[in-house]
């Protein structure tokens, strides 16, 4: 029965301390950090018969602001 209340608290908990991390992060911007301490990024974007989103999602993934390097 514990458990039925444990886990969704400890899952909020979770996501709120990921939240405030990301509104910290985003407050600060890139221009803060040097290159070498930005992380390597991958991104893949898994699809399907999306012949008519895949555009946009392209379109968006290359309007972000990360350093291409």
């Amino acid at each position: 029965m514990i458990f039925l209340i444990l886990i969704p608290a400890l899952y909020l908990l979770v996501q709120t301390w990921q939240l405030s991390v990301l509104f910290r992060y985003n407050s600060r911007g890139l221009q803060h950090f040097a290159a070498e301490e930005l992380p390597e990024v991958s991104i893949w974007v898994a699809c399907r018969n999306e012949e008519k989103n895949i555009h946009a999602c392209i379109d968006s993934l290359l309007k972000l602001n990360y350093p291409s390097h």
